[in-house]
């Protein structure tokens, strides 16, 4: 409230009168006009924006570029630090969100003396500091959207100005990399006025220079057509008044927050509007707990340097305290090359976990100062080849590998060291190994190869591989082992054998380690082989470990429910048939525990993989589903084996209007941490045009994008089919079977209608139809499900597994019914399903993942046995 005494101190006038007004389009208070920059201000009231050349000096510009390749280096920069989230961030650009928390290098560029005095002319005191990230437009980024900065604020123009924004060069910008691109003179405009791309000119100039503009002008990143990446900071300011009375999110403790409402935290302000309110590129309640974790990593930090003085070991567990690893801030350093090779979220934090952290490449250059060089592969032969031809690896490649340093390649990573694959018979390998990938035999067993097999040695120690030990597997295409001619060439191989197959798990020869399974999802057996390799141990390993059986394990999976309860807390779930609620008075959601947490305690007892189904999705965009993927950033910090996420994976409106496809979703999933994505519903629809196409395929769904991005083993098909009772076969066109549950009037004959939108609408399509579809479309993968089994405790549909069975090739995972480790025992004796999947009995307590294990290893089975030492 403003007093008479204190109105007359004010330093701005504030009627009305006094302010002015830039044609149709933006009305402010006029401050102090330094003579300094009066020809400046001049040309920004024409204009709308003013660009400043050579503003900052090149020292400051290279320890600027430089001290921000040391923060992408880092595994904890940020969400959006390999990339955007969505099309306005940009999928392929770069982002660190609050520069002001990660470095002092930065505290320069926001409070320069031109900038500052522009500012006082065209915002009132106090105003504040809104935005302050880099963009690293990548080559190929597209054009963003056009925009106003403060076109989130819904007033109609003539509108008073809300803010200022700058773009500071760290790289020149140029026509071709992608430079910000304003409409002249857009400040002035009405409602009435459209901005269009043939208006829009580029802001051209050197590295140290920034562009300034009003938020009411036009503008929008251009397209980086160049092979270079475009550096940059933006650094936006607004008006004084812009904020709340007081400061409630400061206000309020930390320690608290679980203990309030979730819609009162919301009204505190731990709660984001159209992406403004975020903190450091996350929602406020994620900054908190990131918060959380830095001020005990400083209270361990302390703790540390005074048990040094005494010389007496730490006696906190950090890990236990807050779930991440206790590693050193000066780790030593392996670099890892990323060309969009799907999860490799999950590997960073397996490198972190064993003591050392990243440093990315970005360019071939960058490959000359690696000293140990990592390359990981998820996907098609021919798109990493073709991936690193187009960026120029190649040759770098090549040569660290022939210098001698340390190199490691994983899955693809594997194969393109060979002469070339059957998957892409045009395209050559790197031919550092002779030899040629053909595809598994699927005529009897499913494919892809999906699962926990071994790395048998005979004896030899290589990187801490273990004959007693299985490795997470997921290829379609394999290198066939003839006994002999790799060992010719002076590789020591570790085989694996998947039916009557027996291929190459891993290989080792002087500075080189491949291997086919992904060691960052095997667990235990998986960080060790990690760690060896990065500390340079090729001949580590536990000699007179007895081997285990040969071939796949039993997959035991489990599966968290994952939706919004009745105080808009993100929990673990289960329904009966689908029914989340409980039964009686009030009818609340049940809440089973926190997803986090809880997939942490499954893996620690031994679960093989981890599914999400975020049940809400198919009601709520996953753009605005921060928490959904903040948990699986968590999760998959300290849980290393595969995780799965399925919900709201389909095209899109994000609440600002942008379009988003399902692609650009699941590449959203896949940097948070998922290593598959479910799709559901979509499927249903998806397989309905296509035998309306007549069995001809789009190229448009997204199956079919997914899976030519990231490969078939990322793409996984939840199927909820129910009965329909028929009197015989005959009665309908769709594939029936004889059931061992009768229906109401004593039918022995159904068919399985698949269903869509959590259950609560009915299909004319078949199981049989749904699931060949979507195998033809690239699903690597099928979640079958049975509505009719849902939380019945009662058991799996054998009829209906091994109808599914023998309808396609791709792997199956049983679903609905698990009440005990018996049902698992049935399941995988009266079906030849590829996995088997638990959840609320699992959820309530009433068995481990671990019981589940040990009753199906005494039953003669073979299972993967959890271990807990590096």
């Amino acid at each position: 409230m403003t007093s008479q005494k204190n109105k007359k101190q004010h330093l701005r006038p504030t009627t009305i009168y006094d302010r002015k007004q830039l044609g149709e389009g933006t009305t402010f208070l006029p401050g102090k006009k330094d003579p300094s920059v009066a020809h400046l201000i001049n040309h920004i009231l024409k204009n709308g924006y003013v660009i400043l050349p050579s503003l900052f000096t090149k020292a400051q510009v290279d320890a600027a570029n430089a001290e921000l390749a040391r923060l992408q280096s880092l595994n904890d920069s940020g969400p959006a630090v390999k990339g955007g989230r969505n099309p306005f961030e940009g999928f392929n650009t770069s982002r660190i969100y609050a520069l002001a928390d990660k470095s002092r290098i930065f505290d320069c560029f926001p409070i320069h003396e031109t900038i500052l005095k522009l500012n006082d002319y065209f915002l009132e005191p106090n105003y504040l500091l809104t935005s302050w990230q880099t963009v690293d437009v990548g080559p190929g980024s597209k054009r963003q959207e056009m925009h106003n900065d403060d076109g989130l604020i819904h007033l109609p123009r003539r509108r008073p100005l809300m803010g200022i924004g700058t773009m500071v060069a760290l790289d020149d910008f140029t026509a071709s990399n992608g430079a910000t691109t304003l409409i002249p003179g857009s400040h002035l405009w009405s409602d009435d006025q459209q901005p269009t791309r043939e208006a829009m000119v580029p802001a051209i100039m050197p590295s140290g220079s920034v562009v300034y503009f009003l938020n009411t002008v036009w503008h929008g990143g251009g397209e980086n057509t160049s092979d270079k990446t475009r550096r940059s900071f933006t650094i936006q300011y607004c008006q004084p008044w812009i904020r709340t009375t007081e400061n409630m999110t400061v206000a309020t403790g930390w320690e608290k927050l679980d203990e309030i409402p979730k819609r009162l935290l919301g009204l505190l302000g731990f709660s984001t509007h159209d992406f403004m309110g975020y903190v450091d590129g996350r929602s406020p309640r994620a900054g908190v707990e990131m918060r959380k974790e830095r001020l005990i990593e400083w209270g361990l930090e302390r703790e540390r340097e005074r048990k040094k003085k005494t010389a007496q070991p730490l006696p906190i567990d950090r890990f236990a305290i807050t779930g991440y690893s206790d590693t050193p801030k000066d780790m030593p350093k392996v670099y890892l090359l990323d060309y969009v090779a799907g999860n490799v979220r999950s590997l960073v934090n397996g490198i972190e976990k064993v003591g050392y952290t990243i440093e990315w490449i970005k360019s071939p250059e960058d490959i000359e100062k690696a000293d140990k060089l990592i390359l990981p592969g998820v996907g098609h032969f021919g798109h990493c080849m073709t991936q690193f031809s187009k960026a120029g690896y190649l040759p770098a490649i090549r040569k660290h590998i022939e210098s001698g340093k340390p190199f490691m390649s994983i899955c693809v990573g594997l194969q393109v060291l060979f002469e070339g694959s059957s998957e892409s018979p045009s395209v050559a390998g790197l031919g550092f190994i002779k030899g040629h990938l053909d595809r598994f035999n699927d005529s009897s067993k499913s494919v892809p190869h999906i699962g926990w097999n071994s790395a048998n040695t005979d004896d030899k120690q290589v990187y801490g591989l273990r004959p007693s030990s299985k490795y997470y597997y997921v290829h379609s295409y394999k290198v066939p082992y003839v006994k002999g001619e790799l060992e010719a060439q002076g590789w020591t191989v570790a085989t694996a054998r998947y039916g009557d197959e027996e291929f190459v798990g891993a290989v080792a020869k002087g500075n080189i380690l491949a291997t086919q399974f992904h060691p960052e999802k095997s667990g235990v057996a998986g960080l060790r082989v990690l760690k060896a390799f990065l500390d340079g141990k090729q001949d580590s390993g536990v000699a007179g470990l007895k081997a285990v059986q040969e071939g796949l394990t039993r997959r035991v999976i489990a599966c968290l429910d994952v939706r919004t309860n009745d105080q808009g807390d993100l929990v673990v779930t289960k329904g009966d048939q689908y029914d989340v609620r409980e039964k009686g008075e009030g009818g609340n959601v049940r809440n089973l525990g926190k997803p986090v947490e809880m997939a942490r305690n499954y893996y620690e007892q031994g679960a093989d993989e981890v599914t999400f189904l975020n049940i809400t999705s198919f009601r709520d965009c996953p753009l605005a589903d921060l928490p959904m993927l903040e948990i699986l950033r968590r999760t998959s910090e300290t849980v290393f084996v595969p995780l799965t996420i399925g919900g709201g994976v389909r095209d899109t409106t994000d609440t600002d209007g942008t379009k988003v496809s399902a692609l650009q979703i699941a590449t959203m999933y896949f940097k948070s941490g998922a290593d598959k994505v479910s799709i559901g519903s979509d499927a249903v629809t998806a397989a309905e045009e296509y035998y309306g196409a007549g069995k001809r395929l789009s190229g448009k769904t997204a199956i079919e994008q997914i899976s030519q991005a990231y490969g078939n083993q990322a793409v996984v098909v939840s199927v909820d089919p129910k009965r329909v009772y028929v009197s015989n076969a005959s009665e309908t066109k769709h594939n029936t079977i004889t059931t061992t549950f009768p229906g109401p009037n004593g039918e022995s004959v159904c068919w399985y209608a698949c269903t869509i939108k959590g259950g609560r609408e009915t299909r004319d399509i078949d199981v049989v139809e749904l699931t060949q579809a979507v195998e033809a479309m690239g699903a690597g993968e099928i979640l079958l499900n049975c509505i009719d089994q849902d939380g019945t405790n009662s058991g799996f549909d054998f009829g209906l597994i091994n109808q599914v069975k023998g309808a396609v090739k791709i792997p199956v995972i049983a679903s609905s019914g698990a009440g005990n480790p018996g049902h698992f025992e049935e399941v995988f004796d009266q079906t030849s399903t590829d996995a088997a999947l638990g959840a609320g009995m699992f959820h309530r307590g009433e068995y481990t993942v671990k019981d589940v294990k040990e009753f199906l290893e005494a039953k003669g089975l073979m299972v993967r046995r959890f271990e807990s030492e590096i």
